[in-house]
């Protein structure tokens, strides 16, 4: 695969912020930040970056957009939303910025793939000042992929230092056999099925258990789709070590004021380092 060129149809905003046109649809970064729990009160530590697609200024749902995509126009895609969110990266919170990417492993078709991949993300990252475990590298749930090549693609990632995370743990295929194969750093758990185990004390103590599993093996949990105070409280309690949902901060598209996100804890400053790797290679 030809290596790709960075922003071919990129759009520069007068503020200095970017976004990029993919035949009729204009796409922006969105960013929602990242907790991290620490002696019950949420620190800023992350943000992911989100596709924020509109066509003639009218917004499209992430899905109307990305559901009609082709292979190869979904792997075009992937490359040009991962520079646009690494650029725009430069405006988040001194405190966030380290950056949750997506990267779907419909998109990984070969091995010849791997290598521009990553050199396209070191590039951008570089260019905005990150360093390698600044980078959550999130593995999304996709029904079909070559778990060789995605064995490969996250061999050759962790060796350049990113971080490794497992999206939507608990959905179709992103099971604990994959997590198994994948050994991550992170483990984000799906927001439904977090919700529906904080529903019971049966469910919750289901939660604490695989949290505790994961902790046994050096995986982190990250709870997703955090919507209410006690879903927060229940959180607080679980033993994982982040979280994420709108109860802790809604997705905003650049440009935007993130100060919202930064004003509760201004006074304490989240300082301790992304997690560190200790994986051994598989």
């Amino acid at each position: 695969m030809a290596q790709p060129q960075p922003f071919a149809q990129s759009i520069t905003l007068p503020d200095g912020h970017f976004s990029a046109q993919f035949l009729e649809v204009n796409l922006h970064s969105a960013f929602q930040p990242i907790f991290r729990l620490a002696n019950d009160e949420p620190k800023l530590f992350a943000c992911e970056g989100l596709a924020r697609p509109f066509v003639d200024g009218r917004p499209l749902t992430p899905y109307q957009f990305f559901s009609k995509l082709k292979t190869d126009e979904l792997v075009e895609v992937e490359q040009i939303l991962r520079q646009l969110h690494l650029r725009n990266a430069r405006s988040l919170p001194e405190r966030a910025r380290r950056l949750f990417l997506n990267f779907d492993p419909g998109a990984m078709r070969s091995m010849r793939d791997i290598t521009p991949e990553i050199d396209l993300v070191s590039r951008e990252m570089r260019a905005s000042g990150l360093q390698p475990n600044d980078i959550i590298c999130e593995i999304v749930e996709h029904a079909a992929y070559d778990s060789a090549v995605m064995k490969e693609f996250v061999y050759a990632m962790r060796a350049r230092g990113f971080i490794i995370a497992v999206d939507d743990y608990g959905s179709d295929h992103a099971d604990a056999a994959r997590v198994k194969s994948l050994v991550p750093d992170i483990v984000k758990m799906e927001g439904k099925v977090v919700r529906s185990r904080m529903a019971t004390p049966e469910g919750f103590a289901l939660l604490v258990d695989q949290i505790r599993t994961f902790s046994k093996d050096g995986i982190l949990t990250l709870l997703e789709g955090l919507e209410t105070p006690w879903h927060l409280e229940l959180a607080l309690k679980s033993g994982a070590a982040y979280a994420q949902g709108f109860i802790l901060g809604m997705p905003q598209i650049v440009p935007c004021d993130f100060s919202d996100w930064t004003q509760p804890n201004k006074q304490d400053q989240d300082t301790e380092d992304a997690p560190r790797l200790v994986k051994f290679f598989r």
